[in-house]
């Protein structure tokens, strides 16, 4: 599998495989990442997301790569490619497995899908950050809850504005204001 990983990004930095290692499959995804950094420092976002592609589609499952796709992830989201932005998030999602990261991606893939007017889908990838995220709970149920609103769905509305109302430590922030 690594050497599909540096069939895939080697030619990305302009290199070229004379022989395979697992140790060059390592340093072709860190020279990857950092030509990645050098364009998207030097304000060459296009350059930065034709590096960080085949980052999306490899079968190597590394948390450096997972933060590699979340980038990717974000780029994308700049510049309104949602569709792209959501596949690279989906991406990452496997490749790096700590919590807080699973957090700030799904919560990424919930606003993506808010800013493309899938209101629908972010209504409920709110709802699962809740489910998944309790430090998030308070503001995802919140945002599910204005999604439900704009559509016009009042009893998934209610349901997660009782949650919302429900919760002793909303209360006791509310109390403290």
């Amino acid at each position: 599998r690594a050497c599909l990983v540096v069939g895939m990004l080697l030619p990305a930095v302009g290199a070229t495989l004379l022989v395979w290692s697992p140790t060059f499959a390592v340093i072709a995804v860190a020279e990857t990442l950092f030509a990645m950094g050098s364009a998207l420092r030097s304000g060459d976002q296009d350059k930065a997301i034709t590096l960080l592609t085949p980052v999306r589609d490899t079968p190597v499952r590394l948390p450096a790569l997972g933060e590699a796709n979340l980038e990717l992830a974000r780029l994308h989201l700049a510049k309104e490619q949602w569709d792209e932005a959501i596949l690279a998030a989906k991406a990452a999602l496997g490749q790096n497995l700590d919590r807080g990261f699973k957090e700030r991606v799904e919560w990424l893939i919930a606003e993506t899908n808010y800013r493309k007017g899938g209101i629908d889908e972010a209504a409920s990838s709110y709802e699962e950050v809740a489910e998944h995220a309790p430090a998030l709970a308070h503001e995802a149920l919140f945002n599910a809850a204005v999604c439900w609103l704009r559509l016009d769905r009042t009893a998934e509305f209610g349901a997660d504005f009782r949650k919302i109302s429900n919760d002793p430590t909303a209360a006791s922030e509310r109390g403290e204001l």
